[in-house]
């Protein structure tokens, strides 16, 4: 049959016409976050292990027979050609051109694995008018597409070639471990040289003060690794009913059956971006911290799972929770442990764990959907019993074969298998963003779309044509499939597997990099549930005896009251103090205050404060049966901070949800509406809320979409006494339309300051501020347990105070009560030695 070259060309392109409004349509979809990156991650998860499997079935099943042998087994040689041949030129490219070290892996990925899902497939069937083609030869066509799918999937999930991405960030890893040990051994020599420094006999006075303390007796502390902090163990002795100390695996379940299921205030009207991919699937702390074995295979029911399958092997939650269960439930090994034990040593001893990986692959579904569907096809009795073939059987009472209902359900499900790809396709290329090019990548890609579409292409057809004349392919559909195929561009699946490896933070040059499409490397607006996460796994590596951070005269505890709001945003729960106090009247604070003796613990000084200044009950009892709601400490790990008045505040971060809602289901608003808040009218005058990331709201990218509540934002960083002493404000409108409508219903018993009545608007400044600026950069990310400085808090300078220069003892001093008051001439030097100062100003950048 033959054709004019009109309608030659307007034939070719009809199929890229369809195909395009397709992934048009995806592409909004995604743009305007009318499909979230979590429903998209959802969908995808349902065409790999449900539709996908469905439509390889179906169509192998009824296209492809045992005297199709030959073509299948051509179709397999001209793959892996193709991917070979695709690795050149990559490796041609990379050596010639000198790309970004970070993406040499990630070139060699682009090289091997073409997109021969959805594109290819969708361009065969709409080829189905019978123009060029019967609509038998291009389901046989479709077919055809599913075998090279096949043989990608299993180079790709089954041999684990998929981890190739991750040796870009391995090296990354290992130089970042050993800084992290370096700086490690850096900050804590100039501890132990500050030590030092004491023994020095022109500070023997300084060590003989009215307490007898001295630094020597804390060089025992200062090892050559890092301690858990003593505030730990204090709260361990003193609050036994502190239920704060998870293991390990039980943060690391928090973290993944939650990780899916928050939204931050206003993403519906947002645009999505690449930070969604990179947040939804990143798996690189999990990877760093060992929880992830990438030598053993994931979730085989997910794309890419964050959980490892195993086989013969008790996974690790099974193994603690065993060991936490009652002695008669755990005296008793079951024979199923046992089994899989043997079986697992049997894997060891003879070195199996590739056949292991391996073998498990080949059981997920959408390998699985290919694997039986030519094991089928090349077995006439047994594709009898699905399809007509010239194998006589028993068919059912319609005259169909007995199975052909499966065929008919393949067949329903899989025509959805295209259309869902091509929109999430689209919704892939909506979150890709060109910002800045890495040095040498344009080269790189330009380079790598000629070997991909040009070149590759030509030699495609040359070997299409010689295959064709061997009659290894007999067919002119097997023919124009097979040219298509070598024409198509890189797999967009390269796209999640980077963003599987990328960390959260930090550069995302391997996500910049894959066919010229990149993103900022900038500070991603976390979900609620990753800002919980960060917050229960920090830290504070405090070196120093308890006594010298908190000391005995001066301890105060604050209580930083996180609660989930209406949209799903982590709030502060924040009070107005009574004007009828002597000192800070007037002044957004959080609830806490002064310790009573020097045996309470930090949580017993903030809960009772919170109790008689709020009204938020100290006992979980009278919390859970009174408001129904319940009090989680996510954060004990925070540093002391000193205040104006010379105060050590401890700040102790804590979770308030509702009792009847389950602690992995805490992304669900709080709901206060039975908390009747009892303002004690001496300490409280109001009490509102403010969204946590408002204190970090001018450092997110304008392309986060984020919204904060404040009208106005101002820092500066005057000194006080010689010290860097930052200072924010944060401005909020008086009656905040966006504050959740049960703090709104209390009442306000404040009578309003200047600010208030002249400009309606509250000023969050100070202390209180700082502290909360802390927590949210710790929730955020920005500060971690790896950082080598860590510029939160004061318990250095509180510990020079105290040891250096007898401070913070009984009563004001009259040096703190002049610096109290802003006296010029007084200063931190005048008492805090000049060696000790100077670590102060040049070892951190807080001061």
């Amino acid at each position: 049959m033959s054709v004019s070259l009109g309608a030659a060309i307007y034939i070719a392109l009809k199929p890229i016409l369809k195909i395009y409004t397709i992934i048009a349509v995806g592409f909004l979809l995604a743009k305007y976050n009318i499909v979230t990156m979590e429903t998209a991650r959802g969908v995808s998860n349902m065409v790999v292990n449900a539709i996908l499997p469905c439509l390889t079935f179906n169509k192998i099943v009824s296209n492809i027979s045992d005297k199709d042998i030959k073509e299948v087994g051509a179709i397999v040689l001209s793959a892996i050609i193709l991917f070979a041949l695709g690795t050149f030129c990559a490796l041609i490219t990379k050596y010639t051109l000198k790309g970004p070290r970070e993406w040499s892996w990630g070139l060699l990925f682009a090289g091997f694995f073409p997109n021969i899902s959805d594109l290819p497939i969708a361009y065969v069937q709409s080829m189905s008018n019978g123009t060029l083609f019967a609509p038998s030869s291009v389901d046989k066509g479709v077919a055809y597409c599913c075998i090279y799918l096949m043989s990608q999937s299993f180079c790709m999930m089954n041999f684990g070639m998929w981890r190739v991405v991750g040796l870009d960030f391995k090296q990354n890893w290992d130089e970042e471990s050993c800084e992290e040990n370096k700086s490690s051994k850096t900050h804590l020599d100039s501890r132990l040289q500050i030590h030092k420094a004491n023994e020095t006999p022109s500070m023997s006075s300084v060590k003989d003060d009215q307490n007898g303390s001295s630094l020597s007796r804390c060089s025992s502390v200062l090892t050559g690794r890092r301690l858990p902090s003593l505030q730990t163990a204090h709260l361990k002795e003193q609050s036994p009913s502190l239920k704060v100390y998870k293991t390990r695996t039980e943060d690391t379940e928090m973290r993944n059956m939650d990780r899916s299921s928050r939204r931050m205030s206003g993403e519906g009207n947002r645009t999505s971006s690449m930070n969604d991919v990179i947040n939804e699937y990143s798996a690189a702390d999990q990877i760093r911290e060992g929880e992830l074995d990438l030598s053993r295979p994931l979730t085989l029911t997910e794309e890419l799972g964050n959980k490892n399958s195993t086989l013969g092997q008790i996974p690790m939650n099974s193994e603690l929770k065993n060991a936490t269960t009652s002695t008669s439930a755990s005296s008793t090994p079951s024979t199923d442990i046992n089994t899989g034990n043997k079986l697992q040593s049997l894997i060891k001893k003879y070195k199996l764990s590739w056949l292991s990986y391996f073998l498990i692959n080949f059981i997920r579904p959408a390998s699985l959907g290919a694997s039986l569907g030519i094991i089928v096809s090349m077995i006439p009795w047994v594709k009898a019993l699905f399809v007509h073939t010239y194998v006589h059987v028993h068919n059912a009472p319609d005259g169909e074969p007995v199975l052909n209902f499966f065929m008919d359900f393949t067949s329903y499900i899989g025509n959805a298998c295209v259309p869902l790809g091509l929109l999430l396709l689209g919704g892939t290329l909506a979150r890709l963003q060109v910002k800045k090019l890495p040095p040498g990548i344009l080269r790189i890609a330009i380079a790598m779309t000629i070997f991909r579409l040009m070149i590759i292409p030509i030699i495609g057809v040359a070997w299409a044509n010689k295959v064709y004349d061997l009659h290894w392919v007999g067919t002119p559909i097997g023919k124009f499939v097979m040219i298509l195929t070598w024409s198509m561009p890189s797999a967009t699946a390269q796209v999640y597997f980077t963003a599987f490896y990328t960390p959260l933070q930090g550069s995302h040059i391997q996500m910049d990099s894959p066919h010229s499409v990149f993103t900022e490397g900038d500070i991603i607006m976390l979900k609620a549930s990753r800002l919980l996460d960060n917050l229960r796994h920090f830290r504070y590596p405090n070196l120093l005896p308890l006594s010298l951070s908190w000391p005995a005269y001066r301890r105060s505890a604050v209580l930083v009251v996180l609660f989930m709001g209406q949209h799903g945003e982590l709030r502060i729960l924040l009070t107005k103090r009574s004007k009828s106090l002597n000192s800070f009247s007037g002044h957004i604070s959080l609830p806490g205050g002064k310790a009573n003796s020097a045996e309470e613990s930090f949580e017993t000084v903030a809960r009772r404060e919170a109790e008689e200044e709020i009204g938020l009950p100290e006992d979980p009892k009278v919390l859970r049966e009174r408001f129904n709601m319940s009090m989680e400490h996510i954060c004990l790990e925070m540093p002391c901070y000193l205040s104006r008045s010379f105060l050590s505040v401890k700040p102790l971060v804590c979770l308030l949800s509702n009792s009847d809602h389950e602690v992995l289901k805490s992304n669900l608003p709080l709901d206060g509406s039975s908390f009747t808040a009892a303002l004690n009218p001496g300490e409280t005058a109001s009490i509102f809320s403010v969204p946590l990331l408002d204190m970090i709201a001018h450092l997110l990218p304008e392309e986060s979409g984020y919204h904060k509540e404040y009208i106005d934002h101002r820092e500066y960083f005057p000194r006080w006494g010689e010290l860097r002493w930052p200072i924010r404000h944060y401005y909020y409108p008086a009656g905040n339309p966006y504050d959740v409508d049960w703090l709104n219903s209390i009442e306000d018993n404040s009578s309003c300051d200047e600010l208030e009545r002249a400009e309606g608007k509250r000023d969050l400044w100070g202390l209180t501020a700082k502290i909360l600026y802390d927590v949210a950069r710790i929730a955020q990310g920005m500060i971690t347990n790896n950082n080598e400085e860590y510029d939160i808090g004061h318990e250095e300078l509180i510990y020079g105070l105290k040891e250096f220069g007898g401070q913070l003892q009984p009563g004001k001093s009259p040096w703190e009560s002049g610096m109290s008051r802003g006296k010029r001439d007084h200063k931190f030097g005048d008492v805090i030695p000049r060696f000790y100062m100077d670590k102060l100003t040049n070892t951190t950048c807080k001061y």
